[in-house]
């Protein structure tokens, strides 16, 4: 018998139970870190969209709400038009919302599911960090980051942005795992969720591509070994790509087949670039770019692991991509800070960082040429030259800086942009000869684009609250509360698409819109051309119009005859007509709240039996502080002009005889006039109207 002694299995087991045990408590551990940092980022995003008083006014905004609510019955549609829009994830998602017959519930359960979709974006950030090597306390502090950032704002708008942020990012993370083993499973994910983020915003269907570079970066330009190593990714592209050629581009596209007609300069996007990228190391915390970039320059050099060679390399090239998209976009008819089409960028920079300060103290001298550019930039470009007018519309930063502005004037708020940002580029200088001190540079950042989220959220809080009061005196539904059925939308000359997109936005009875010459369209969808025949009748499609019409009042008033007002807001009117629409008068040149433009002109046409005959009326009043004296010219055809002087604070009745056989023009006019906020203007008037003199018995 031998002395052999064999183990129980009790005995067996319990070292295998004991490391099971600790693994097990690592995981649950990371997983309740993971848990807490989504919830942290998710709470106040439910309250500001608990709080946020209407929809900010951005066409995708009406658009993906439009889509949910068609897809919710069952179409997909806009005002009755088919709607060739390929980003449809997010109008799939926010679909069952609609079914609760509640437009204020739908749009409250949208920005909760936008919040959600923007703090899940920790999640692929952490696991990307943790697979780099990064400690948990610096994995914790870059999931923190990416949703500290301004991106918070995106949760208060119905658009993409939230839903797109995290399957990017998880794109770009399984894409790191399948560049350093490229397992078949891996590479299929990467394609999965670059198709989820391509279904969301078609701008990353970049990502394969910034995939294959990568991969033939890691493969060290060797092309045939990189195209046998990711074959699954390469054969599985193969089909989309060959389906895409053969429907076209202007199909595959739809809504976006105006990209296909980009004017593309070769110095516009190189400035372009250039801006975009020392703008985008601004938004995501100052002090950590220049780091980071050195964390790509060691991710690429031979020493470095496969993970860090893998990140590396698809960073940089999505980032070049996604860069040349939004220098592309930028020098099209939008030139200004696309930090929206940017956002992949914002989770990708805190790993970089930790990347860089690993490699430090190689490559000193180079960041600390990168601080010194970005630090000259922000003295001698002011941030406040981007965030003025329309410059903020798409960056939360500029958003944010903007609100600091308005705190503390443009002057003293520009100064304390720069100085802040001064200090912690001079950090990051320090940051590369004491790297102990990388743990205090993620949570400086950490707390400046918290603050930054803050102030953007309220920013676009504060404009939504003044777009509440201004377009819709408080009743959001003021058009389908009316109950007149369905309702024509009239665009003027000189429309203010962001009004009329609140209107349509809130109102369902609104199911077409009518585009007067010189208006400005609201969208590309359903829209109808309209004119005024010379006997004033309204027609579109040479057919009289004669449903009830909201009528845009931005830039232009329009009064009808045999119509009355049922409705109005500041800046726009519900009429109801009697029988086809017959236009009165029409001022082009008169803004909403009365002021007119250095020139208005004023047509009336004449009526339903031929000639009209009496008085056209309006009330010039001059309501300024200054000691000055308004002069103003009233010109007629063939009748000597009229010259009215009106004094400050003091107003003038204008009395114009006219017996009106043909459509007769008025234009009032000033030689000088003065800016009053973002307008040059003259005088004000009342809103002008034909009197007919009283038929004799």
């Amino acid at each position: 018998m031998s002395d052999v002694s064999i183990p129980s299995a009790a005995r067996l087991a319990r070292p295998v139970t004991a490391r099971a045990v600790r693994l097990l408590a690592i995981v649950s551990s990371e997983w309740a870190t993971l848990t807490g940092i989504v919830l942290a980022g998710l709470a106040p995003r439910i309250v500001a969209a608990l709080t946020s008083p209407t929809a900010v006014y951005f066409p995708d905004e009406y658009i993906y709400t439009q889509l949910a609510r068609s897809i919710s019955h069952g179409q997909l549609a806009i005002r009755g038009a088919p709607a060739h829009f390929p980003a449809l994830l997010e109008p799939l998602l926010a679909a069952p919302f609609w079914l609760f017959g509640d437009q204020m519930l739908a749009y409250r359960l949208t920005l909760v599911m936008n919040g959600i979709g923007i703090s899940l974006a920790a999640i692929p950030v952490y696991l990307l960090a943790r697979r780099l090597g990064a400690s948990r306390w610096q994995r914790s502090l870059a999931a923190l980051l990416t949703i500290a950032a301004p991106t918070m704002a995106w949760s208060t708008y119905v658009t993409a942005d939230a839903i797109a942020y995290p399957l990017v990012l998880g794109a770009i993370a399984v894409g790191v795992a399948a560049l350093e083993r490229p397992r078949a499973r891996t590479q299929l994910a990467f394609l999965a969720l670059s198709g989820l983020a391509t279904f969301a915003r078609v701008q990353y269907v970049i990502l394969p591509l910034a995939f294959l570079l990568a991969a033939l970066l890691v493969e060290l330009g060797r092309p045939l070994r990189t195209v046998r190593r990711y074959r699954v990714t390469v054969g599985v592209l193969a089909l989309p790509v060959a389906g895409g050629a053969a429907l076209g581009a202007h199909r595959l596209l739809g809504y976006y087949s105006s990209l296909l007609a980009f004017h593309i300069s070769p110095s516009g996007l190189l400035h372009w670039m250039a801006i975009d990228s020392i703008l985008i190391a601004f938004a995501t915390g100052f002090v950590l770019a220049p780091v980071a970039v050195a964390g790509l320059i060691a991710g690429l050099r031979a020493r470095a692991t496969p993970a860090e060679r893998a990140f590396a390399s698809l960073a940089v090239t999505f980032g070049a991509l996604v860069l040349l998209e939004t220098a592309a976009y930028a020098t099209n008819g939008s030139p200004r800070f696309q930090e929206r089409y940017l956002v992949g960028l914002t989770g990708l920079v805190p790993v970089a960082f930790i990347i860089g300060v690993r490699a430090l103290p190689r490559g000193r001298s180079l960041l600390v040429g990168i601080t010194a550019v970005l630090f000259v930039f922000l003295l001698r470009v002011p941030m406040t030259g981007y965030s003025a007018v329309s410059g903020k519309q798409d960056s939360p930063f500029l958003s944010a800086v903007f609100y600091v502005e308005r705190l503390t004037g443009v002057g003293t708020g520009g100064l304390l942009v720069a100085g802040v940002g001064g200090a912690l580029l001079i950090f990051a200088a320090v940051v590369t000869i004491r790297t102990q001190l990388a743990t205090v540079a993620l949570v400086l950042a950490g707390l400046v684009l918290a603050f930054a989220s803050v102030g953007a959220t309220v920013d676009a809080h504060d404009g939504a609250a003044n777009a509440r009061v201004t377009y819709f005196a408080g009743d959001l539904q003021w058009v389908d509360h009316a109950r007149l059925g369905p309702v024509d939308m009239l665009l003027g000359p000189g429309s203010f698409p962001p009004a009329m997109l609140e209107a349509l936005y809130w109102n369902q009875s609104l199911s077409s819109v009518l585009d007067l010459p010189g208006s400005n369209l609201v969208d590309d969808f359903g829209h109808r051309q309209a004119r005024i025949s010379s006997d004033g009748h309204l027609l579109t499609g040479g057919a009289p119009v004669s449903r009830p019409v909201l009528v845009d009042g931005y830039y232009s008033a329009l009064t009808f005859q045999h119509a009355r007002i049922v409705a109005r807001t500041p800046s726009s009117a519900l009429w109801r007509p009697q029988g086809a629409i017959r236009v009165s008068t029409m001022t082009v040149g008169r803004y909403f709240d009365g002021w007119l433009d250095r020139t208005a002109v004023v047509t009336v046409w004449p009526g339903r039996g031929g000639a009209r005959t009496g008085t056209l009326r309006f009330r010039l009043t001059f309501p300024v502080d200054k000691d000055v004296t308004a002069v103003i010219r009233i010109h007629r055809a063939g009748v000597p002009d009229r010259i009215v002087r009106i004094q400050r604070n003091r107003h003038e009745i204008i009395a114009i005889p006219l017996t009106v056989v043909r459509p007769v023009q008025v234009e009032i006019s000033a030689p000088r006039g003065f800016l009053y906020g973002r307008r040059i203007v003259s005088v004000k008037s009342s809103v002008p109207r034909f009197v007919e003199n009283p038929a004799r018995p």
